[in-house]
């Protein structure tokens, strides 16, 4: 592996932050909230991108994944769509 391909777990982190808090992401992996972001911002390192978005992006385009294995961006959260 390069210093620049990502281990599947910090592909995974990255994908799921998209939609999920760190919190979140933790609690479904059965991992520490401390590890969660560690994996994060090593990928976001890797990918030499500054933020989660730009990172999220980065791993959409790289040809390496195909487009349908990563989820389109999410949209912005809106309460009024949580249904109780």
């Amino acid at each position: 592996m390069t210093r620049s391909e990502l281990t599947p777990r910090q592909r995974e982190c990255l994908i799921m932050s998209a939609t999920m808090t760190d919190k979140e992401i933790a609690r479904e992996l059965g991992l520490s909230r401390h590890t969660v972001s560690l994996h994060i911002r090593q990928a976001m390192a890797r990918l030499g991108s500054s933020s989660r978005k730009a990172a999220y992006r980065e791993l959409a385009e790289k040809p390496l994944y195909a487009p349908s294995s990563i989820p389109p961006e999410p949209k912005p959260y809106s309460p009024s769509l949580v249904s109780s």
